[in-house]
């Protein structure tokens, strides 16, 4: 394939049981609805007619989404302000102040300063509560995340006022800031994980994605001259297509077919590698699991299908659904389902979905819970057998069956975890741990490679951040929770590589690639 001018994106969004799929071109022609038709015949008389009030609006739209609902899971409708939200991780950027944060009891607390960004610049911390924006209270507001994202964000070269509340001030600190074009990175960690071993993790595709994956594969390279690669695509959603054949690219030689793409109206396009070296000679084991989805299952389905990695983890979550952005003359967009995407032996690993929208998520997520049976993560799959290039049997229909499955990340009880990490309680007193902590961990441990290797959580101190969840944990797995639990005090005070540094001694897929490169 030749590297073209325009950019598919093809992704999912996990957010409370709604799980969308979508494939962005800059082609979207404008599609006007005939409102004389039965549904608009039907609206117009419940509008009139109907016992109470109701909008116009909201008919429209509920119809429309029951709709495309009905058509399959990935065909969605977008309001105006979902276009919005969805546009910045295409892009690889937005514009704003540079920072993430998360609400806690009605209030946000930053939690990341993005380096070199607006808020950088000026001071504003992890741990900060922002209490004002432009001289309106934020706090206590019961503002939802979203309503605080479009207050904090705007056009570069525009400027925004923030309060913030800081541990250790009694008074309010103001900062006005000029908001900026801000990189979302999406390769956010890569590091020297064993003597011989890069590790490089990607938590969704942009139009940046290729270029930060080379330049940090570049540098592995040149100053650890590593021999293995651990590539991380566990929780990727997906992104821009045309990134992961990039990626994909890197490690296939030339000609070999990554990704072809099929529909009823669109004709078979296939997508070849076309010669790149920087990946030669490395040894690939790709991470994944039930959050891996679309644009990363191509990566990970080229990878083995053309026998060049290992892939290590769970079943992936199984979108082979390609859609197409049509907008409307109201500025809403409708995402179809145009075709479908083949793996190069020939799969689509489309879970099924014939029984419905409501049946097709109610089995995932009954498929996360399951970490009992092997047979949990290979049921529904297509009995076809696809060939990889080495004549290997491969199967579609539900996913990328990993060459070696490994159940969970932590070899803890799955019970267990949920109730003591997973828990508010844990989360809360993280926070105020953190906040009340900050600057003597930073005295104590000033970089995240020197916590990784030296910070201890003590048993007292993984009671009083588990409160009485403390009592679920069993003898055997206290060093292991230390452990996690360590990895997110790393995150919150350093970074998400951090987190990775610090876990990736008890993580189970990694520890498994490691055995295996170990093995060769």
């Amino acid at each position: 394939m030749k590297r073209s001018n325009f950019f598919i994106w093809l992704g999912i969004t996990l957010s409370l049981g709604i799980i969308l799929g979508w494939l962005l071109n800059n082609k979207q022609p404008k599609l006007s609805l005939n409102n004389n038709g039965k549904i608009y015949e039907i609206i117009r008389y419940l509008e009139n007619n109907y016992v109470d009030s109701v909008s116009f609006k909201q008919l429209e739209d509920l119809s429309i989404e029951n709709l495309l609902s009905a058509l399959d899971p990935h065909s969605t409708y977008l309001t105006k302000e979902d276009l919005i939200v969805n546009a910045d991780p295409v892009l690889g950027q937005f514009e704003g102040i540079g920072i993430q944060f998360r609400m806690e009891k009605d209030t946000a607390i930053v939690v990341y300063v993005i380096p070199n960004g607006p808020s950088f610049k000026k001071g504003i911390m992890p741990g900060d509560k922002i209490i004002e924006v432009n001289g309106k209270s934020i706090a206590g507001q019961k503002l939802k995340d979203v309503e605080i994202v479009k207050m904090l964000k705007g056009p570069k070269g525009t400027k925004v006022t923030v309060g913030i509340k800081r541990e250790g001030y009694k008074d309010i600190l103001y900062y006005e800031l000029i908001r900026d074009v801000i990189p979302l990175i999406t390769v956010d960690a890569a590091f020297l994980i064993s003597p011989n071993t890069g590790y490089i993790r990607i938590n969704s595709f942009s139009t940046k994605t290729a270029q930060e994956f080379r330049t940090e594969l570049s540098n592995l390279k040149k100053d650890h001259k590593i021999k293995n690669l651990i590539l991380d695509l566990r929780d990727n959603g997906g992104g821009v297509l045309e990134s992961a054949v990039e990626v994909a690219n890197v490690f296939l030689p030339k000609n070999s077919l990554i990704v072809y793409l099929e529909g009823k109206h669109r004709p078979r396009k296939d997508f070849y590698a076309w010669g790149d070296t920087l990946g030669n000679g490395l040894e690939i084991a790709v991470l994944v699991n039930q959050f891996t989805a679309s644009a990363s299952e191509i990566v990970a389905g080229a990878l083995q299908d053309n026998d060049r990695a290992i892939i290590i983890g769970r079943r992936t979550f199984g979108k082979g659904l390609v859609q197409e952005q049509i907008t409307l003359k109201d500025s809403t967009a409708l995402r179809i389902t145009v075709a479908r995407y083949y793996t190069p032996s020939g799969r689509c690993i489309q879970r099924p979905y014939s029984e419905g929208y409501e049946k097709y998520f109610l089995d995932y997520y009954e498929s996360i819970l399951d970490t009992t049976s092997l047979y949990s993560l290979k049921q529904n799959i297509d009995t076809t057998k696809y060939y990889t290039v080495k004549g290997r049997v491969v199967h579609g229909n539900g996913g990328i069956i990993p060459d070696t499955i490994v159940i969970k990340d932590y070899d803890v009880p799955i019970l267990t975890f949920s109730k003591t990490i997973g828990s508010k309680t844990f989360f809360d007193n993280l926070s105020y741990y953190i906040q009340h902590n900050r600057k003597k961990l930073l005295n104590l441990y000033p970089d995240e490679d020197y916590f990784a290797k030296h910070f201890k959580v003590t048993d007292n101190m993984m009671k009083n951040l588990l409160g009485d969840s403390y009592l679920f944990i069993g003898t055997p797995h206290r060093e292991t929770f230390s452990k996690i639990i360590a990895s997110y005090i790393a995150r919150e005070l350093y970074s998400p590589a951090a987190y990775l540094k610090v876990s990736s001694s008890i993580d189970q897929c990694i520890l498994t690639a490691l055995k295996y490169f170990n093995s060769i």
